[in-house]
């Protein structure tokens, strides 16, 4: 499964007021998936189900939420079939009682769970369903928040298949839902306009990459997340920037910024990537004594953190004996 940093939120489906019974039941089941105890959620979840199909029909709104919770909770204990197959019959379900609404949620979903599991095409396909949707009928904005996931999850995988321009386009629209919905100076915007930066310097288009920088920057110098963590990252990869602008020197300036805030929260990974690019930026300038040390600060970091066969530790093991 892909892991991530960034926060992915989850989509129950759209419930209206059902039956006492049938709401209580759902109401556990619910509960035990929010608070994350997801063997009982499954336990009840089946229960749930069993009762639905007894009392309503297979294609029933009941059932359409009975399948959806269900492949929620089998998506959290990595059972990917029958999340799929849930996902599927909830769709089937809400296509039954014209409810689009829902269709396009637990598309979302089911999206969701084949972007975690690389199937990016059929990911796709979900995904730019619900987009659609969404978009249709979002003239008032109500539908904000329902479009974060799914153009996350679209810039995500435009940008591993190097499809720069089409990420870039789910970049800029989720940037303008997380503002409407979050404010514009959320550390989380920030975040992401560091993104769009990424996006623009993969497609060589340094100014636009410098412009989003610094929106990066402005916001996150004052909502920089947990110790002005997710400055420092921007710090650094504002310095990644003027070293593919062969400013080597301007690089570490952005650098050693990075580094006075690494070193203070003790986030000793992210520490151990910006000596690394200082040993870089050193070596290009031929001052091989400063490359060396940065080098090797790189190196006994990672090692320390990760041993000797992590793949980052055996690039700055490389790096350090290259200038031996």
């Amino acid at each position: 499964m892909k892991k991530f940093l960034a926060m992915v939120m989850v989509f129950i489906s759209f419930v209206f007021i059902f039956s006492d019974e049938w709401q209580d039941k759902y109401d556990q089941v619910n509960g035990y998936y929010m608070t994350k105890d997801y063997e009982n959620g499954y336990k009840k979840g089946l229960d749930l189900l069993d009762y639905t199909l007894k009392e309503y029909d297979s294609k029933s709104s009941e059932a359409g939420h009975a399948y959806n919770i269900l492949g929620l909770i089998s998506k959290n204990l990595d059972k990917f079939d029958e999340s799929e197959t849930y996902f599927i019959k909830s769709i089937t379900a809400f296509k039954s009682v014209n409810d689009e609404k829902n269709v396009a949620i637990i598309k979302t979903n089911l999206g969701g769970l084949y972007f975690d599991y690389f199937y990016d095409d059929l990911a796709k396909e979900n995904l730019e369903d619900a987009v659609i949707w969404f978009e249709q009928n979002n003239s008032t904005g109500n539908y904000d928040e329902n479009l974060i996931n799914p153009y996350y999850y679209l810039y995500e995988i435009y940008n591993y298949s190097y499809d720069y321009p089409k990420a870039i386009d789910y970049m800029k629209k989720l940037i303008t839902v997380e503002e409407k919905s979050y404010g514009k100076a959320d550390t989380l915007v920030g975040i992401d306009y560091r993104s769009l930066a990424w996006l623009y310097l993969y497609s060589e288009d340094y100014n636009n990459a410098e412009k989003n920088f610094e929106k990066s920057l402005s916001i996150l110098k004052v909502n920089g997340g947990k110790n002005k963590n997710a400055l420092g990252v921007t710090y650094n990869d504002y310095g990644v920037l003027y070293d593919y602008k062969q400013d080597y020197q301007k690089a570490l300036d952005y650098y050693k910024k990075a580094v006075e805030i690494f070193e203070k929260s003790n986030n000793n990974i992210e520490l151990a990537n910006t000596y690394n690019n200082m040993g870089l930026a050193y070596e290009k300038l031929n001052k091989k004594s400063d490359a060396k040390k940065y080098y090797q600060k790189a190196y006994d970091i990672s090692i320390k953190e990760y041993g000797e066969n992590n793949e980052e530790t055996k690039k700055y093991k490389e790096n350090l004996d290259r200038i031996k």
